[in-house]
Protein backbone atom coordinates (compact mmCIF):
# COMPACT_ATOMS: atom_id res chain seq x y z
CA UNK A 1 0.00 0.00 0.00
CA UNK A 2 1.49 3.48 -0.79
CA UNK A 3 1.80 5.42 1.83
CA UNK A 4 2.88 9.52 2.41
CA UNK A 5 6.05 9.12 2.95
CA UNK A 6 6.44 7.13 -0.51
CA UNK A 7 5.11 10.30 -1.97
CA UNK A 8 6.11 13.10 -0.40
CA UNK A 9 9.97 14.46 0.35
CA UNK A 10 10.51 17.08 3.37
CA UNK A 11 13.98 18.81 4.11
CA UNK A 12 15.05 22.33 2.93
CA UNK A 13 13.64 24.95 0.66
CA UNK A 14 16.03 24.02 -1.94
CA UNK A 15 14.96 20.19 -1.88
CA UNK A 16 11.38 20.72 -1.99
CA UNK A 17 11.68 23.15 -5.26
CA UNK A 18 13.57 20.22 -6.71
CA UNK A 19 10.98 17.94 -5.47
CA UNK A 20 8.25 19.80 -7.08
CA UNK A 21 9.95 20.25 -10.47
CA UNK A 22 11.12 16.31 -10.87
CA UNK A 23 7.03 16.07 -10.22
CA UNK A 24 5.69 18.27 -12.83
CA UNK A 25 8.80 16.33 -15.34
CA UNK A 26 6.84 13.06 -14.57
CA UNK A 27 3.33 14.52 -14.84
CA UNK A 28 4.57 16.23 -18.41
CA UNK A 29 5.69 12.81 -19.43
CA UNK A 30 2.52 11.05 -18.14
CA UNK A 31 0.54 13.55 -20.24
CA UNK A 32 2.95 13.48 -23.50
CA UNK A 33 2.66 9.37 -23.04
CA UNK A 34 -1.56 9.63 -23.04
CA UNK A 35 -1.61 12.22 -25.92
CA UNK A 36 0.19 9.92 -27.80
CA UNK A 37 -1.38 6.38 -27.34
CA UNK A 38 -3.12 5.00 -30.50
CA UNK A 39 -5.43 5.54 -31.34
CA UNK A 40 -6.58 8.26 -29.57
CA UNK A 41 -9.51 8.03 -27.45
CA UNK A 42 -11.92 10.87 -25.23
CA UNK A 43 -10.08 9.08 -22.16
CA UNK A 44 -6.59 9.32 -23.20
CA UNK A 45 -7.12 12.87 -24.49
CA UNK A 46 -9.20 14.06 -21.19
CA UNK A 47 -6.31 11.98 -18.95
CA UNK A 48 -3.56 14.32 -20.87
CA UNK A 49 -4.52 17.29 -20.29
CA UNK A 50 -5.87 16.61 -16.34
CA UNK A 51 -2.09 16.14 -16.35
CA UNK A 52 -0.33 18.86 -18.25
CA UNK A 53 -2.55 21.23 -16.65
CA UNK A 54 -1.34 19.97 -13.12
CA UNK A 55 2.06 20.24 -14.50
CA UNK A 56 1.54 23.76 -15.11
CA UNK A 57 -0.34 24.56 -12.22
CA UNK A 58 3.16 22.77 -10.31
CA UNK A 59 5.14 24.81 -12.25
CA UNK A 60 3.86 28.14 -11.04
CA UNK A 61 5.46 27.79 -7.71
CA UNK A 62 8.43 26.38 -8.91
CA UNK A 63 9.83 29.10 -11.45
CA UNK A 64 12.15 31.24 -8.91
CA UNK A 65 14.86 30.51 -6.46
CA UNK A 66 11.97 30.10 -3.58
CA UNK A 67 8.85 29.16 -2.80
CA UNK A 68 6.26 32.19 -3.75
CA UNK A 69 3.69 33.52 -1.77
CA UNK A 70 1.49 31.76 0.21
CA UNK A 71 -1.42 32.47 -1.97
CA UNK A 72 0.26 31.32 -4.98
CA UNK A 73 1.57 28.29 -3.58
CA UNK A 74 -2.20 27.33 -2.26
CA UNK A 75 -3.60 28.49 -6.55
CA UNK A 76 -1.20 25.60 -6.92
CA UNK A 77 -1.81 22.74 -4.70
CA UNK A 78 -5.59 23.50 -4.85
CA UNK A 79 -5.15 23.11 -8.69
CA UNK A 80 -3.95 19.84 -8.22
CA UNK A 81 -5.91 18.29 -5.64
CA UNK A 82 -8.57 19.66 -7.81
CA UNK A 83 -7.66 17.71 -10.98
CA UNK A 84 -6.78 14.57 -9.32
CA UNK A 85 -10.46 14.43 -7.87
CA UNK A 86 -11.86 15.51 -11.25
CA UNK A 87 -9.53 12.89 -12.67
CA UNK A 88 -11.10 9.59 -10.74
CA UNK A 89 -14.29 11.22 -11.45
CA UNK A 90 -13.84 10.99 -15.21
CA UNK A 91 -12.73 7.31 -14.70
CA UNK A 92 -15.97 6.33 -12.64
CA UNK A 93 -18.05 5.70 -16.33
CA UNK A 94 -18.23 6.65 -19.76
CA UNK A 95 -21.23 9.79 -18.29
CA UNK A 96 -18.72 11.41 -16.59
CA UNK A 97 -16.34 11.88 -18.96
CA UNK A 98 -18.90 12.59 -21.37
CA UNK A 99 -20.09 15.44 -19.06
CA UNK A 100 -16.65 16.44 -18.28
CA UNK A 101 -16.47 17.33 -22.36
CA UNK A 102 -19.18 19.28 -22.40
CA UNK A 103 -18.14 21.63 -19.27
CA UNK A 104 -15.84 22.81 -22.00
CA UNK A 105 -18.17 24.77 -24.04
CA UNK A 106 -20.25 25.43 -21.07
CA UNK A 107 -18.10 27.33 -19.37
CA UNK A 108 -17.55 29.40 -22.26
CA UNK A 109 -20.91 30.23 -22.80
CA UNK A 110 -21.02 31.12 -19.11
CA UNK A 111 -17.92 33.33 -19.21
CA UNK A 112 -19.35 35.61 -21.88
CA UNK A 113 -22.63 35.84 -20.65
CA UNK A 114 -20.94 36.82 -17.26
CA UNK A 115 -18.14 39.35 -18.93
CA UNK A 116 -21.40 40.67 -20.72
CA UNK A 117 -23.20 41.89 -17.84
CA UNK A 118 -20.06 44.09 -16.51
CA UNK A 119 -20.96 47.65 -16.09
CA UNK A 120 -18.02 48.54 -18.05
CA UNK A 121 -19.20 46.58 -21.52
CA UNK A 122 -20.37 48.68 -24.70
CA UNK A 123 -23.55 47.90 -26.28
CA UNK A 124 -21.23 47.30 -29.63
CA UNK A 125 -19.50 44.55 -27.08
CA UNK A 126 -22.46 42.96 -25.96
CA UNK A 127 -23.26 42.18 -29.49
CA UNK A 128 -20.19 40.43 -29.89
CA UNK A 129 -20.80 38.73 -26.91
CA UNK A 130 -23.67 37.15 -27.84
CA UNK A 131 -22.36 36.33 -31.16
CA UNK A 132 -19.90 34.10 -29.34
CA UNK A 133 -22.34 33.06 -27.51
CA UNK A 134 -24.95 31.86 -30.05
CA UNK A 135 -21.77 30.30 -32.57
CA UNK A 136 -20.75 28.12 -29.24
CA UNK A 137 -24.35 27.02 -28.87
CA UNK A 138 -24.79 25.88 -32.19
CA UNK A 139 -21.17 24.02 -32.25
CA UNK A 140 -22.36 22.50 -29.30
CA UNK A 141 -26.10 21.36 -30.83
CA UNK A 142 -23.74 19.95 -34.07
CA UNK A 143 -21.99 18.22 -31.69
CA UNK A 144 -24.80 17.07 -29.50
CA UNK A 145 -23.51 18.34 -26.64
CA UNK A 146 -26.35 19.19 -23.43
CA UNK A 147 -24.75 22.50 -22.47
CA UNK A 148 -28.17 23.14 -20.56
CA UNK A 149 -27.15 21.88 -17.47
CA UNK A 150 -25.70 22.17 -14.13
CA UNK A 151 -22.22 21.98 -13.68
CA UNK A 152 -20.90 20.05 -10.47
CA UNK A 153 -20.15 21.27 -7.58
CA UNK A 154 -16.40 20.72 -6.69
CA UNK A 155 -17.84 19.19 -3.39
CA UNK A 156 -20.07 16.60 -5.63
CA UNK A 157 -17.19 15.78 -7.49
CA UNK A 158 -15.09 14.89 -4.79
CA UNK A 159 -17.85 13.04 -3.11
CA UNK A 160 -18.40 10.59 -6.21
CA UNK A 161 -14.67 10.57 -6.36
CA UNK A 162 -14.18 9.26 -2.56
CA UNK A 163 -12.68 12.19 -1.71
CA UNK A 164 -15.49 13.98 0.61
CA UNK A 165 -13.90 13.54 3.57
CA UNK A 166 -10.21 15.08 2.24
CA UNK A 167 -12.69 17.45 0.31
CA UNK A 168 -13.87 18.89 4.02
CA UNK A 169 -10.36 19.18 5.58
CA UNK A 170 -8.15 20.87 2.64
CA UNK A 171 -10.85 22.69 0.80
CA UNK A 172 -11.28 24.93 4.21
CA UNK A 173 -7.76 25.50 4.14
CA UNK A 174 -7.29 26.40 0.55
CA UNK A 175 -10.20 28.57 0.83
CA UNK A 176 -8.47 31.01 3.90
CA UNK A 177 -5.23 30.91 2.00
CA UNK A 178 -6.35 31.64 -1.96
CA UNK A 179 -9.42 33.86 -0.87
CA UNK A 180 -9.22 37.63 0.54
CA UNK A 181 -9.81 36.18 4.07
CA UNK A 182 -9.52 38.12 7.20
CA UNK A 183 -6.76 35.30 8.20
CA UNK A 184 -4.49 36.22 5.14
CA UNK A 185 -4.89 39.65 5.10
CA UNK A 186 -5.22 40.69 8.76
CA UNK A 187 -3.54 37.28 10.30
CA UNK A 188 0.12 37.71 11.59
CA UNK A 189 2.82 36.96 8.83
CA UNK A 190 4.70 34.32 10.31
CA UNK A 191 1.36 32.64 11.31
CA UNK A 192 0.06 32.68 7.43
CA UNK A 193 3.06 31.58 6.46
CA UNK A 194 3.99 29.00 9.19
CA UNK A 195 5.67 25.93 9.29
CA UNK A 196 2.45 24.01 9.74
CA UNK A 197 0.69 25.67 6.92
CA UNK A 198 3.91 25.18 4.67
CA UNK A 199 4.32 22.00 5.25
CA UNK A 200 0.71 20.76 5.06
CA UNK A 201 0.51 22.32 1.20
CA UNK A 202 3.74 20.50 0.63
CA UNK A 203 2.60 17.02 1.75
CA UNK A 204 -0.52 17.47 -0.13
CA UNK A 205 0.75 18.90 -3.85
CA UNK A 206 3.31 16.27 -3.70
CA UNK A 207 0.98 13.29 -2.67
CA UNK A 208 -1.97 13.94 -5.00
CA UNK A 209 0.79 15.30 -7.96
CA UNK A 210 2.22 11.57 -7.95
CA UNK A 211 -1.50 9.51 -6.96
CA UNK A 212 -2.28 11.52 -10.17
CA UNK A 213 0.36 9.82 -12.15
CA UNK A 214 0.06 6.66 -10.77
CA UNK A 215 -3.68 6.55 -11.81
CA UNK A 216 -3.44 8.07 -15.11
CA UNK A 217 -0.59 5.63 -15.71
CA UNK A 218 -2.91 2.42 -14.45
CA UNK A 219 -6.11 3.62 -16.20
CA UNK A 220 -4.54 3.36 -19.48
CA UNK A 221 -2.04 0.96 -18.79
CA UNK A 222 0.85 1.78 -18.69
CA UNK A 223 4.27 1.36 -16.42
CA UNK A 224 4.75 4.57 -14.60
CA UNK A 225 8.21 3.35 -13.78
CA UNK A 226 8.58 3.61 -17.56
CA UNK A 227 6.65 6.03 -18.90
CA UNK A 228 7.29 8.62 -15.35
CA UNK A 229 10.52 7.53 -13.59
CA UNK A 230 10.61 9.00 -9.79
CA UNK A 231 13.84 11.14 -10.16
CA UNK A 232 16.31 9.91 -7.61
CA UNK A 233 17.05 13.78 -6.70
CA UNK A 234 13.52 14.61 -6.75
CA UNK A 235 10.67 13.48 -4.93
CA UNK A 236 9.67 9.41 -4.30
Amino acid sequence: MVTIGDRTRAGSNDDLLRALKALAVRLHRTSWASGDLSPRTDKSVALSRIAKSAAEAIELSTDGKALPHVIIFATSVRAVFELYARCLYVLKNDQNLRQWIEEAWIDRIELWQAIRKAPQVTPELTREFDAEVARLRQDAADKALNVDRKIPKPFEIAKEAGMDNEHQSFYKLYSKLVHASSFLVNGNRDEVNGPGIMAALQLNVQYYGHALVGTVCDALGFDQNVVAPVDPDGAA
